[in-house]
């Protein structure tokens, strides 16, 4: 859920600056995906845009950053679009925070067929992500997530929690508590 490319752009300036290469050479280890062809449109213009800006030469990203659906999609054939081998090293996201009543009837089906253990009660996308986030890493990957900090305490993220913890996958959590990091929504995050 790349969105319009705010990650993407930023992203790119940290691997550049992180492993001391160049932005056109961090391009290809940064990608996107987006269920919606509108902003998957918007990621890349806002990339080719930030290419202009630093006088690179605009590169395809085609394999950068595609749409698709992360959470019906299978690993394979979004790594076979990407054209990556042995999963994604870091994957920051801030997924859509659609709540069960607001997923229609023919999509919630198909996710309670993809994600059985997990959809129990009152499941949200933002809950689904974070599984289907953790099953595109490679083996020492890192997913860095913002999500509503109800993860916590609701009965519908059970499963997810204890899965979680089975796995010892948890390394920080920051819960901003009651604080609002966007303006104009409602949920509280972690």
């Amino acid at each position: 859920s790349c969105g319009s490319g705010g990650f993407i752009v930023r992203s790119i300036e940290i691997i550049a600056n992180h492993y001391n290469i160049s932005i056109e050479q961090s391009i290809p280890y940064v990608k996107g995906i987006d269920i919606n062809p509108q902003s998957v449109s918007c990621a890349k213009i806002i990339v080719e845009l930030y290419c202009i800006s630093k006088g690179i030469t605009i590169p395809s990203l085609d394999n950068n950053i595609i749409c698709a659906d992360t959470l019906l999609s299978s690993k394979e054939e979004l790594f076979n679009k990407l054209k990556i081998k042995n999963g994604i090293d870091i994957l920051a996201t801030n997924p859509p925070y659609v709540k069960l009543q607001n997923i229609s009837n023919d999509y919630r089906k198909h996710l309670i067929e993809k994600y059985p253990k997990f959809t129990k009660g009152s499941f949200s996308f933002a809950m689904l992500f974070l599984i289907a986030g953790k099953n595109l890493l490679s083996d020492n990957g890192v997913l860095g997530y913002i999500t509503q900090n109800n993860f916590f305490t609701s009965l519908a993220s059970k499963n997810i929690r204890e899965y979680l913890q089975e796995k010892k996958s948890v390394h920080t959590i920051i819960d901003f508590l009651h604080t609002k990091i966007f303006e104009n929504a409602s949920a509280y995050t972690c």
